[in-house]
């Protein structure tokens, strides 16, 4: 089943803004590690939210190479530790904007930049995450990803329906339902958690044999939330 969560990279976040989440029903936030304060992430927990955060896409590193993935995570790993975000706590990475043109646009130019900062990111202490928004890298398909058991991936994030023939994992740890959303004062995107001991309503599980039905789910809860 799925909670409702929050993403943002506003900061600083206003003093009783965790308070107002929990009101509405939000069960979880996800922070920008660049943009976050030790106050942000300190007053959210104090809400009783679950907190998570996640490192921004930067394009003009895509075509770097794996030695400016592995630079990235250990910098992001650091950056984590100065806004008291403990090791042993998922670090996503956002993937998107992913060059469509030049020796980077590939698929498994992505798999290899993306899997050097998730073995990085581990090795730092945090547990890796990826976020897969659009554009994708042309061509890339779930089945391009190193298989379960062999990936330092740990969780995904899926950006939008588009995206979700690109995760190997199904259903993924979050979805992305909603986009730049004043909520409580703050700009957000809207998201949709999956805890699995959750058993209430609202949302069934969604397919997961058929991608184009878990797309054509996703987009439906989308609109849902969005009522």
């Amino acid at each position: 089943m799925y909670r409702e969560w929050v993403d943002t990279d506003v900061s600083p976040l206003p003093a009783d803004w965790g308070r107002t989440l929990t009101a509405l029903g939000v069960a979880g936030v996800v922070l920008d590690v660049w943009n976050a304060q030790p106050g942000d992430l300190a007053g959210l927990v104090a809400a009783r939210l679950a907190v998570e955060c996640y490192l921004g896409y930067d394009p003009a590193l895509w075509d770097q190479g794996p030695a400016a993935a592995t630079a990235r995570a250990h910098a992001a790993a650091a950056a984590a530790h100065r806004l008291g975000y403990r090791p042993g706590q998922i670090l996503w990475l956002d993937v998107e904007q992913w060059p469509q043109a030049g020796a980077a646009a590939t698929a498994r130019a992505c798999v290899a930049w993306v899997t050097a900062w998730a073995t990085a990111t581990r090795a730092a202490g945090y547990v890796p995450g990826v976020y897969l928004g659009e554009p994708l890298a042309p061509g890339l398909t779930a089945a391009d990803w190193p298989p379960a058991g062999q990936s330092p991936i740990a969780h995904w994030w899926v950006g939008s329906p588009a995206a979700a023939g690109a995760v190997p994992v199904h259903p993924p740890r979050l979805m992305q339902t909603g986009w730049n959303v004043p909520l409580g004062g703050v700009l957000v995107n809207r998201d949709l958690r999956w805890v699995p001991d959750i058993t209430a309503p609202p949302w069934p599980d969604p397919p997961a044999a058929d991608r184009a039905a878990w797309a054509a789910w996703l987009r439906a809860v989308a609109d849902r939330v969005a009522r």
